[in-house]
């Protein structure tokens, strides 16, 4: 598997040396879980994808919650303004 990883590293090189000045570089997740494990590169990306939707999927719930917060935060604001405004008559 080393011996893999090696020449994988030695053809980016390559490309890296001819091509435009692009940032080529692999994730040293790939390389190590995937291409060291003798598995897919399909695989790595099935897996970034996953952890990609489950990011999302937490942040869109923390948003949320925040609005709801904000909201209650608001009425709470509302109803202590109605409170004195009625104790001021």
């Amino acid at each position: 598997p080393r011996a893999r990883s090696a020449r994988l590293v030695n053809c980016m090189e390559g490309l890296r040396s001819v091509s435009c000045p692009a940032d080529l570089r692999l994730p040293m997740r790939l390389v190590e879980e995937f291409v060291d494990a003798d598995r897919s590169p399909d695989d790595f990306t099935v897996a970034m994808r996953k952890l990609v939707e489950a990011v999302e999927a937490g942040g869109r719930a923390k948003s949320d919650a925040l609005a709801s917060l904000a909201a209650q935060v608001e009425a709470a604001g509302a109803d202590a303004a109605s409170s004195s405004s009625g104790a001021d008559r």
